[in-house]
């Protein structure tokens, strides 16, 4: 999935940066709100973490929620507060945050409170989803058919994952970029015509043929066959 981290340390977003990327997730980093509005405004993120600092830019960070939530954006946000108080992390809450985590920041946790953020998102509650022959268990990262592990790599469970929460749904080239890989992705390369062929390749191997299928001029659906 699809995640901007706001964060103005560097040191501390490569750790979280690293932390999501284990989880297959594409993460956009920007180290301030003002980098970060015009992006979040203009891309379909999937989730976004913000970490404010003491001070003003807690404030200019409540403020910031107020503005997306008062312009429509429904992506979820979750807020990594400096603060153990918990009037703070209400203050978060009540202008638009989704969930709240106080310091110190737990990687684990972050990421379980991602993945639970994003299941909602996809309107998927659950962690498995299934397709047909085939299972996908997102918390551990594993895709299960009949014949056993898929063996895949980051970037392809990601793809699969999309796919698999928009069962049924032609997905465009530019869809699937914006979900699945990250800013420095450029449209105009067949990366992911490639993975999707490599993927198409170990789905049929695994006994899921036709499961992944093209639509001509419009993208890749998977669906259940008839």
């Amino acid at each position: 999935m699809r995640i901007l981290l706001v964060e103005c340390r560097a040191q501390r977003a490569a750790s979280i940066l690293s932390r999501l990327n284990h989880d297959g997730h594409a993460v956009d980093w920007e180290a301030s709100l003002c980098g970060a509005q015009s992006v979040f405004w203009s891309v379909d993120y999937d989730l976004a973490i913000l970490n404010p600092e003491a001070g003003a830019n807690l404030e200019a960070t409540l403020r910031w929620l107020e503005q997306c939530r008062r312009a429509g954006i429904t992506t979820p946000i979750l807020v990594l507060s400096p603060f153990e108080e918990a009037r703070h992390r209400i203050r978060a809450l009540d202008a638009g945050a989704d969930d709240c985590i106080a310091g110190p920041i737990d990687l684990d946790e972050l990421a379980a409170r991602a993945r639970c953020l994003l299941r909602r998102r996809n309107a998927h509650p659950l962690a498995e989803v299934t397709v047909g022959p085939l299972t996908l268990n997102r918390d551990q990262r594993l895709a299960l058919t009949k014949q056993g592990a898929l063996v895949l790599t980051a970037k392809e469970l990601s793809l699969l994952e999309y796919l698999m929460l928009n069962t049924g749904r032609v997905l465009s080239r530019l869809a699937i970029a914006e979900h699945v890989w990250d800013d420095a992705y450029r449209c105009q390369s067949n990366v992911i015509d490639v993975i999707m062929a490599r993927l198409r390749r170990k789905l049929s191997s695994a006994g899921c043929d036709g499961l992944l299928q093209t639509v001509r001029g419009s993208g890749y659906v998977l669906k259940e066959a008839a």
